[in-house]
């Protein structure tokens, strides 16, 4: 047992950034593991949920503009063996991360080293800057697509042909996560392209079909249902795109470094400057060395690939400041970097200026991490399974067509009749009575205003309302039955406040205007 105590010891002494690495790698994963574990379903889980039920060639539509195969073919095996519970599908989201950091950095070793490569891993391990990606399960598909396209391209760089054939099969891979394995391809078609042309290689023995063979695969999703997502793409986006992506450029070095705006985004073009002088930078670098690095240009290949198309589908929410484009975007900065230095190895002093920036950038970016986690990421689930839990607690008189809000901005609903669909086979993520009266005040007031209008909670005319004992309103228990609504007094002009689950505020049901006495006002309900 010594002797192994002495071996470890020695190991540490020889690979010591190895296990710097590894040690980020298990405290990242119990820090996300830990906070996905308080996080449900919300925002676009809901449509992978509801709305793909049909069959499996439903996991072939679209999400917006991305391939979502493998991500819609995982969550419906995570239901179908655990039912409606996230956890499952965030521990897969969480070992895909990993795996993808832990490739970026075996891209990354032989061209810089150890050191340079594990701090700039430690940076994407806690990415505060892209939290968005880092709690989410959705963005397993970000982390399949990067672990598939930098797993294609460590085959590559092989150079045999079995390498070749499982790089082809891992891009097709990454590409039925999401379109993210796009810049990937065309780093991977790059790369095969330099590779081939190389003096001495024997002819006939080029390897297009790596890159082909996928590019032909997405090409045929496309026809057959990727046209049918709506498209951001315009002339303004197109003239403004070489903007957008410098802007890119320039954000991801400020997230990479920790200097990254943290309360208030600036989503202004006027980062293409800072961009356009780290281009110039890289100009020179490449200059003074005499020579074009392959795995630079492979880098900016699959970056501007990135910032162009994100930039051409340009919409509101796809800035190129937005947290889940900043997983993505240190990657392709820190391939840049690693391309830019190829074959250098920092001195100690150099190496000591490196351990100081990260450490400044670790700490910002943590912060960043938890203060979205609990003021906004723990809101944004909180927030839709109270909206869902609306269905729960008016399932028997809830029409099956009402809808309820699941996004940032309610504008995208899910009805009760789909809801009810899911939840039969599934089981239900609305909230418990217990987690009802933990929520925030605002997310139980949510409740209250959603139950008036499940239930049809509006006037009646004056003349049909039996005049009531009196008797104080106030909040009920909450159960899975709903008690009768009060009802206004006839001829009065008090109002009755429903405050089952909030705050006191409530919503309030007045009597009717006196022109509209005599004839109830049609589905109107309570606002």
């Amino acid at each position: 047992m010594g002797s192994d105590l002495i071996g470890a010891v020695r190991t540490t002494r020889r690979q010591p950034w190895l296990w710097v690495l590894g040690c980020g790698l298990i405290v990242s994963a119990i820090l996300l593991v830990t906070l996905r574990a308080n996080l449900g379903f919300f925002l676009d889980d809901w449509a992978l949920i509801f709305y793909r039920e049909d069959s499996p060639t439903d996991w072939l539509l679209p999400h917006h503009e991305h391939i979502i195969v493998l991500p819609a073919a995982i969550y419906k095996l995570s239901l179908a063996t655990f039912g409606m519970n996230a956890f499952p599908l965030h521990l897969v989201a969480v070992t895909l991360f990993l795996v993808s950091v832990t490739l970026l950095f075996l891209w990354l070793r032989p061209l810089v080293g150890e050191p340079s490569s594990a701090l700039g891993c430690l940076i994407l391990l806690f990415l505060g800057a892209g939290a968005e990606d880092l709690l989410w399960a959705f963005q397993m598909g970000f982390f399949g697509s990067a672990a598939g396209g930098l797993g294609a391209m460590l085959l590559i760089r092989r150079n045999t042909t079995a390498a070749d054939v499982w790089a082809c099969v891992l891009l097709i891979v990454a590409l039925l996560f999401s379109s993210l394995a796009i810049p990937f391809v065309a780093g991977a078609a790059t790369q095969i392209l330099l590779r081939d042309r190389q003096p001495g290689r024997p002819s006939g023995r080029h390897h297009y079909w790596v890159f082909l063979v996928p590019a032909a695969v997405f090409a045929a999703w496309w026809l057959g249902w990727g046209h049918l997502a709506e498209s951001g793409m315009s002339v303004h986006n197109a003239v403004a795109d070489p903007l957008y992506a410098l802007s890119a450029l320039a954000y991801s070095g400020a997230v990479s470094t920790g200097l990254f705006p943290i309360h208030r985004l600036d989503s202004s073009y006027i980062w293409a400057v800072p961009g356009l002088v780290l281009l110039a930078f890289l100009a020179l670098a490449v200059r003074r060395r005499g020579k074009l690095p392959p795995e630079l240009l492979v880098a900016l290949v699959a970056a501007f690939a990135f910032w162009l198309l994100t930039g051409l589908n340009l919409i509101p929410g796809r800035g190129f400041h937005t947290s889940r484009y900043q997983y993505p975007d240190v990657i392709f900065a820190l391939m840049i970097l690693g391309g830019a230095f190829a074959g250098l190895r920092p001195g100690r002093r150099a190496t000591g200026w490196i351990i100081a920036l990260v450490a400044a950038s670790l700490a910002v970016n943590l912060f960043v991490l938890i203060y979205a986690y609990h003021h906004t990421y723990r809101d944004y689930a909180e927030r839709d399974l109270i909206s869902l839990t609306t269905f729960d607690l008016a399932r028997d008189t809830v029409d099956p067509d009402f809808k309820v809000g699941v996004s940032t901005d309610d504008q995208t609903y899910v009805d009760a009749s789909s809801y009810f669909a899911a939840t039969g086979k599934y089981g239900s993520p609305g909230l418990s009575e217990r987690q009802v009266e933990r929520a925030s005040a605002e997310h139980r007031d949510r409740l209250d205003q959603l139950l008036a209008l499940a239930l049809g909670a509006r006037p009646l005319p004056a003349r049909t309302v039996k005049r009531p004992e009196p008797q104080k309103c106030g909040p009920s228990r909450l159960t899975g039955r709903l008690p009768r609504p009060r009802s206004s007094r006839a001829g009065g002009s008090g109002s009755a406040r429903p405050d089952r689950t909030g705050s006191g505020s409530g919503v309030s049901a007045r009597e009717p205007p006196r022109r509209l006495r005599g004839r109830p006002p049609a589905g109107r309900p309570v606002t």
